[in-house]
């Protein structure tokens, strides 16, 4: 679990310091104060590998337009993808202060950066231990170069990321993580069959099938049926009605992602884009609650976004409903002049909040 925050030259994120964390925490902002950047953040952290991370959060920022064979056209087309990740877009393969650093403050982190590597001239590269890092662009003129990522992390492991080609498997599914993150739109991921499997025939089964009844109190078992290539999920109702959750509306969809995602990450971190979406103020509270207990009972991290004042006041309602949940925090992320700012609120300055009327969080 993280105790704490620091990120420096990611996105919008110049050097953002969150000194305090809880086991679940809602991040609200306005548009443009790194809300998601923040949540990418975690998930490049927690990430057991992060070239898939990494090209993941591009393929989803950029619709797939990352490319992976090698030519100097696909490189320039990546780079323009890389650029997103560094502050200010700004592509520095030779400054010392060309880095992002994610992690706890002054304690576990990784970094990573852009560097051009070569193999000296003369020296058989099956013989060489390493590649030579560049110092300047004159170093590795007429020389063929080898653009990549370079990633360290505290742990002394490190590695590099080409930025000509990534085989298609480095894509797959991130069901082998500690993390799960549920972007802003997804309601009914085709990866929720696969994290059903998972949990099948546990006691985590359970779980999900609480969940549910948030929207149908009559839920009592689910499964998932049809051919490998299109697995849909069924709910059977203790009146002894099969339904399709598709069939059910968003909020349902919006519900099992989010449950599936969750009971997948044991002891790791879930992640949560704009919480509110497809969900009816009305079962936002029923959801919070299941969250907060999911998260002492399986020892998951939980990272929110939201815009939703309503989201907010719920969150609020089930922190302050009994002692262990009272580390929640509520951050608030401001952008003065370009510089994103963070605002601590533990629970029981939530509860003063909602007791006035004239103070808004948001």
């Amino acid at each position: 679990m993280l105790n704490s925050l620091e990120i420096k030259n990611y996105r919008n994120l110049k050097h953002l310091r969150i000194e305090k964390l809880g086991r679940v925490n809602l991040i609200v902002g306005k548009n443009n104060t790194g809300k998601s950047s923040l949540l990418e953040a975690v998930s490049i952290y927690t990430a057991h590998d992060f070239g898939k991370n990494l090209f993941g959060i591009l393929d989803c920022r950029f619709e797939n337009q990352t490319k992976y064979e090698k030519s100097d056209d696909v490189l320039n087309t990546n780079l323009r993808s890389i650029a997103s990740l560094f502050y200010n877009r700004k592509l520095d393969f030779f400054s010392e202060n060309r880095g992002v650093t994610i992690g706890e403050s002054n304690q576990k982190y990784i970094t990573f950066r852009l560097q051009k590597t070569y193999y000296e001239r003369g020296v058989p590269s099956h013989i060489q231990n390493n590649l030579v890092v560049a110092q300047n662009e004159n170093e590795v003129e007429g020389k063929d170069v080898r653009v990549s990522i370079a990633y360290n992390k505290e742990n002394g492991s490190k590695g590099e990321v080409s930025l000509f080609y990534r085989s298609e498997s480095t894509f797959s599914s991130s069901i082998e993580e500690n993390f799960q993150i549920i972007r802003a739109k997804e309601f009914d991921k085709d990866i929720n069959s696969t994290l059903w499997g998972k949990i099948a025939l546990t006691q985590k089964e359970e779980f999900v099938v609480d969940a549910l009844r948030i929207i149908n109190p009559l839920a009592d078992r689910i499964t998932f049926i049809g051919s490998d290539a299109s697995l849909r999920p069924i709910i059977k109702l203790n009146n002894g009605t099969i339904e399709s959750v598709r069939s059910m509306g968003d909020g349902i969809n919006r519900i099992l992602t989010i449950i599936l995602a969750m009971v997948n990450c044991e002891n790791g971190y879930l992640l949560i884009d704009e919480f509110e979406n497809g969900l009816h103020y009305s079962v936002q509270e029923k959801l919070w609650e299941i969250i907060f207990h999911l998260a002492e009972r399986l020892s998951v991290q939980v990272f929110a976004t939201t815009h939703s004042s309503d989201a907010i006041r719920t969150f609020e309602n089930i922190a302050n409903s009994r002692p262990e949940y009272k580390d929640a925090q509520l951050i608030k992320l401001r952008n003065i002049d370009g510089e994103i700012e963070v605002v601590l609120f533990d629970a029981e300055d939530l509860e003063v909040m909602n007791d006035n009327p004239y103070i808004d969080p948001r």
